[in-house]
């Protein structure tokens, strides 16, 4: 993160099992990552994590995701501590990195809301605390970051062809992650031509390597 410092989050409202616990973002600064910390180790029982922005789920996430992120991109990790990644770390230039954070608006209405599955009355109260990463205010939001789940059909032994993917000028994809053990090829094309083809071992060094 490119000059952040760290600012805690109001009181969670809501801190039940079975419940929404939601807090109120300042407006004003880029929010550039926000850590929950909690005593929930078991990142099952955190159903969702969603950030809204005026009425738009921009994040929407289960506590296994936000691990399997932070654990693809090698970074430290602890039990109970969940972040909810803004700007995009791996951009190789400072204002790659500085464009992707979560710009806020005067005029904006944000939320985010941790959904806690039910327990049995005799299970330890749930506890949550925030701590923003903010850098300086922008004039202007270029970029909306989100992180969207969505759910492909692959019913089928062999090829499954899958054509509804957000598209637009405004939705750009910088990454995918695709969850299903039995993956062995992925191709993806663009306007009829192929922008990516590669095994699962092939993808596997890629990534390790970078």
């Amino acid at each position: 993160m490119i000059n952040a410092y760290p600012r805690k989050l109001n009181s969670f409202i809501g801190q039940q099992w079975g419940e929404k616990a939601t807090v109120k973002l300042a407006n004003g600064p880029t929010y550039e990552e926000i850590h929950l910390n909690t005593n929930i180790t078991d990142p099952l029982l955190i159903e969702r994590v969603v950030v809204n922005l005026n009425g738009d789920e921009i994040y929407s996430l289960k506590g296994t995701e936000l691990k399997m992120l932070e654990q693809y991109k090698k970074q430290y990790t602890e039990n109970g501590r969940y972040v909810i990644p803004f700007a995009d770390i791996s951009c190789n230039t400072r204002n790659g990195i500085r464009i992707t954070g979560l710009v806020t608006l005067k005029s904006d209405n944000i939320n985010v809301e941790v959904y806690l599955k039910a327990q049995p009355e005799e299970a330890p109260a749930p506890s949550i605390k925030g701590v923003s990463y903010l850098s300086q205010a922008q004039p202007m939001r270029y970029v909306i970051p989100r992180i969207k789940t969505q759910t492909m059909q692959a019913g089928a032994i062999g090829d499954n062809e899958y054509l509804t993917l957000p598209h637009g000028q405004d939705k750009s994809v910088r990454r995918m992650h695709f969850k299903h053990a039995d993956i062995t090829d992925l191709l993806i094309s663009r306007d009829n031509r192929t922008v990516f083809d590669a095994d699962i071992g092939t993808n596997a060094f890629q990534q390790k390597r970078f």
